[in-house]
């Protein structure tokens, strides 16, 4: 899909959804909070993937393929990742980083296994088809999210804060992490046209651990380093100034890999 269609599918997605909202506030009716929640929560991952779907030509994967792993990769990987914290995660100093594994490794299983049985393995594929599930699984999290904060008082304010929070930062996060870990999964398949769990591999699965525990720590980070260095004056504001330049610091991180991936066949002549 180029970018100007792209435009289009958000531009009408978005309408629709302002129309859902704006109705759903004017009636008060609560049967359509679910269209609200639904149209908020997937407007920005499904075109973010229809957009990397277009600029990926000659890809090994189908538009069928791809909303397979979407759906399917978002929706294995979130209840994967549920049951094993319902399991294993506890409350201590190291939550956010158990999460982190628990979700990332969750994602990798399905993206193995979504690219099982393929011949050939280019690392833009790699990237997309970890961006399909990664977005996916974003995508149904953030619907969760958005319910929890609509039952949170039954408020549609709650709701819509919730939605245009995690819209805005849909593409930093699990779509953009998953679509790392595909890119260098696929990346040490091209020679031998095999899966194999590489020293590559365990080193991307690393740092998508770590720019998200990272990123789910933020908030705690920002609050205390604003409270050492202020002393509780005026720690509020630095403390939003921390938690939006810590943000741009890990998102920028991770972009700058994704963007390196997918640039990298063309230096390579592949």
């Amino acid at each position: 899909m180029t970018t100007a269609r792209s435009l289009r599918l958000f531009g009408t997605g978005g309408g629709l959804w302002l129309l859902a909202v704006a109705i759903t506030a004017l009636t008060g009716n609560s049967i359509l909070v679910p269209t609200v929640i639904l149209l908020g929560t997937f407007l920005v991952p499904v075109t973010v993937v229809a957009w990397l779907f277009g600029q990926r030509a000659g890809t090994a994967f189908t538009a069928s393929r791809l909303a397979s792993a979407f759906v399917t990769g978002g929706v294995l990987g979130i209840l994967g990742a549920a049951l094993f914290e319902h399991w294993l995660l506890g409350a201590g100093t190291f939550t956010y980083l158990e999460v982190g594994l628990i979700e990332e490794a969750a994602k990798l299983a399905v993206l193995v296994a979504f690219a099982r049985g393929l011949r050939h393995f280019q690392i833009r594929d790699g990237i997309l088809l970890g961006a399909a599930i990664g977005f996916g699984y974003a995508a149904f999290e953030s619907s969760g999210y958005a319910l929890n904060a609509f039952t949170n008082g039954w408020s549609l304010t709650n709701l819509v804060g919730s939605e245009l929070l995690r819209g805005a930062t849909a593409p930093l996060g699990h779509g953009l992490w998953t679509a790392i870990l595909g890119g260098v999964l696929f990346a040490g398949a091209r020679a031998t046209r095999r899966l194999r769990a590489r020293l590559g591999v365990a080193g991307a699965f690393v740092l998508v651990v770590a720019l998200h525990t990272l990123w789910d720590s933020i908030d705690g980070i920002a609050m205390l380093t604003a409270a050492w260095l202020l002393h509780d004056s005026g720690a509020q504001l630095a403390t939003w100034a921390l938690d939006v330049g810590d943000s741009a610091v890990v998102a920028a991180v991770g972009v700058a890999v994704a963007v390196g991936l997918w640039h990298g066949p063309r230096r390579q002549r592949l």
